[in-house]
């Protein structure tokens, strides 16, 4: 799975989670209005998609879509996120 890939299903799940068209990758939370609680619920669809747990990643610094992106491409190699 390309990186590329894997921003769609991000913001795929992000979507999904929060139904606004203005997401996009560059997308950062606090630009979208969204507060710590909503952030942690847009985390954990992300983490139901790619069946990962984002919450443990050490140093993670996630303030926007672009940096979901990188923590899971951290975390997913592409045999695991193949058929997911």
């Amino acid at each position: 799975m390309t990186e590329d890939e894997i921003r769609q299903r991000v913001l795929r799940a992000i979507r999904k989670a929060l139904p606004r068209k203005d997401v996009t990758a560059d997308a950062r939370f606090e630009d979208l209005g969204i507060e710590s609680l909503d952030a942690m619920s847009l985390i954990f669809a992300v983490e139901e998609e790619f069946d990962i747990d984002l919450t443990d990643t050490p140093g993670a610094n996630i303030r926007g879509v672009n940096d979901v992106v990188r923590e899971v491409l951290a975390l997913v190699s592409p045999k695991d996120a193949i058929g997911a």
